[in-house]
């Protein structure tokens, strides 16, 4: 089954929320329950940092 299609409208509007939540860390920092998130997670989510 096709996966519906987002407006772009609402595809831009999502990944500016994202942006202005995420932007507000550094990064340098991130906690996450150690069984669920690994080292290598959190060193992802460092990796560059979040741009609009």
């Amino acid at each position: 089954m096709p996966r519906p299609k987002v407006p772009p409208t609402a595809l831009g509007s999502a990944l500016e929320a994202l942006y202005t939540t995420f932007n507000r860390h550094d990064g340098t920092h991130l906690e996450g329950c150690p069984h669920c998130v690994s080292f290598q997670d959190s060193a992802a989510l460092r990796r560059a940092p979040v741009v609009a």
